[in-house]
């Protein structure tokens, strides 16, 4: 199976904050809180599901699988975690570590991850 790409990431961690704020999640609301056309969503929901990061149902409800739901929980983690280190740490303006953290948490090995999480005391 092909590794996750950075723009699915997106979809992922944009569907797990929709899901944690609205029960149906529907591909309108993914293309509107990304700022993508509705045939995009529908081409990357389409390659989610086959990789089975997600599924969907009745009435166009979109839904994290277990494997998708731990992997966005992870790049969430990790967004968190790099903002927090921009702002406390290196005095980065919010906006700024905002933006910046939503480009870095993509290339972040996994060794840096735990040794980020670990320095910044993050379970």
């Amino acid at each position: 199976m092909k590794k996750i790409q950075k723009s699915g990431e997106d979809y992922l961690e944009t569907i797990y904050l929709l899901s944690l704020a609205n029960i149906n999640v529907r591909s309108v609301d993914v293309a509107n809180s990304l700022g993508v056309t509705k045939p995009s969503v529908a081409k990357a929901l389409k390659i989610l599901e086959e990789q089975e990061y997600i599924k969907k149902g009745k009435y166009a409800k979109i839904a994290l699988t277990e494997k998708g739901k731990l992997l966005a929980e992870l790049i969430q983690k990790k967004h968190k975690a790099i903002r927090m280190l921009l702002i406390e740490i290196l005095k980065v303006s919010p906006e700024k570590a905002e933006i910046d953290a939503c480009r870095i948490e993509h290339c972040l090995s996994e060794e840096t991850t735990e040794k980020l999480f670990d320095f910044l005391n993050i379970k």
